[in-house]
């Protein structure tokens, strides 16, 4: 069992990088606890974070050696998917029109994340743009332009991003005294990226010590699979498997790994909630604490009380389909909640009218007949004016 070992790594000091935060959390936590049972009333913090982390650690300690160049400025994710996707929505409105420019985005973010963690550092996909069928709109060939106008526009900004800065710190480590003979344990991969295999070769030429714990897993475990009707059954059976295991030995950590997790993360609290928790669902109970957790949280946006605010900005910004803008209006957050029912009145003269969408000022003269205070507030609160020209990320924040 390699827990140990991994404890004593953290408590002499050195670095453990592991492939996600959720492993990272729980050797910290491991540690402070470890540290409280030797009797310590103070310790250092164990310095155990996901690979992504680290990187950035690097980076800004290359940043501030004065080692890293021209290419001083990594943009946040934020800011390069923002990119992408003004790079793909240009092509779109130039050449083929595109369904959903937002998907097509992300998707080509998510390959060129790919292609550099995966390929040799180059170019390399600038062989699709040049292939024989290029001409045709295939989807090699589209992505082969717009990685090339993606990495325009960060040659025009003086930028990488986290998709190629690696590439930028393995040619850097050799600037790096101060890395060298520092001690780095990788715990908990499957396997590793050529890119991630070049940059550690590169960070050993130059000292740094870095060894690699094949599995953070007790050796006497070994996984077991079993097979149901549909993937709804396999989770029920693996969460009553692991009902048993829990009854059986009270305190045990039990981790079921469930494929597309994201799309199926209410089916699968669903599940949890009435095979490990059922007496918790009786009315009172919903903020007591569940058995259970589930490592990937609810989008942001689906918290109610966010997705009314973002429907309120995108109906600031442009016209919405009439029943979102009926909802909008009967949301009990809206100021005095009570109204609503008078508020929802209008949703009839816009049937009646034959309206299909709806937008800023046709909401606020049908709001003005049946919640006059409300409609005053929203007029003399000049953030929800419709923008007259386009704004950049920056500006939508700020507002």
């Amino acid at each position: 069992m390699l827990e140990p070992h991994l404890l004593a790594v953290l408590a002499a000091g050195h670095t453990v990088v592991t492939p996600n935060n959720r492993l990272a959390r729980r050797l910290a936590a491991l540690h402070d606890v470890a540290a409280r049972e030797g009797g310590a009333r103070t310790w250092a913090a164990a310095v155990a974070m996901p690979w992504s982390a680290w990187l950035d650690s690097l980076w800004r300690e290359a940043l501030t050696a004065g080692a890293v160049g021209e290419s001083s400025r990594l943009l946040p994710p934020a800011t390069a998917s923002h990119l992408w996707r003004r790079v793909v929505e240009a092509e779109a409105h130039s050449r083929t029109p595109l369904m959903d420019t937002g998907a097509a985005a992300s998707l080509a973010l998510e390959a060129w994340n790919l292609l550099h963690a995966w390929g040799s550092g180059g170019a390399s996909w600038r062989a699709w743009s040049q292939a024989a069928d290029a001409a045709a709109d295939n989807d090699p060939a589209a992505f082969a332009r717009w990685a090339e106008r993606y990495r325009a526009r960060l040659n025009a900004l003086g930028a990488i991003d986290h998709a190629g800065f690696p590439e930028v710190l393995l040619r850097t480590a050799a600037l790096m005294p101060a890395w060298r003979d520092r001690n780095v344990v990788l715990a908990g991969f499957l396997e590793f990226a050529p890119q991630q295999t070049r940059l550690i070769a590169a960070l050993i030429a130059v000292g740094m010590r870095i060894t690699a714990c094949d599995s953070v897993v007790p050796s006497e475990i070994r996984p077991r699979s079993a097979e149901g009707a549909t993937p709804r059954d396999e989770v029920r059976m693996a969460l009553s498997w692991a009902r048993e295991r829990a009854l059986a030995q009270p305190g045990t950590t039990i981790g079921i790994a469930i494929e597309d997790l994201a799309q199926r993360r209410g089916e699968v609290r669903a599940l949890a909630e009435d095979l490990l928790c059922p007496a918790l669902q009786w009315p009172g109970r919903a903020a007591d604490l569940r058995p259970y957790s589930i490592s990937l949280g609810s989008p942001l946006a689906s918290v109610p009380v966010v997705a009314m605010a973002l429907d309120l900005l995108a109906l600031a910004a442009g016209p919405l389909p009439m029943h979102d803008v009926a909802l909008l209006l009967r949301s009990p957050y809206l100021p005095e909640k009570q109204r609503w029912a008078d508020r929802a009145s209008v949703e009839r003269v816009w049937l009646d009218e034959g309206r299909r969408t709806v937008g800023w000022h046709e909401a606020l003269a049908a709001l003005q007949s049946v919640d006059s205070a409300l409609a005053h507030a929203w007029r003399a609160d000049r953030t929800f004016v419709p923008a007259q020209h386009a704004s950049s990320p920056r500006e939508w924040a700020g507002a």
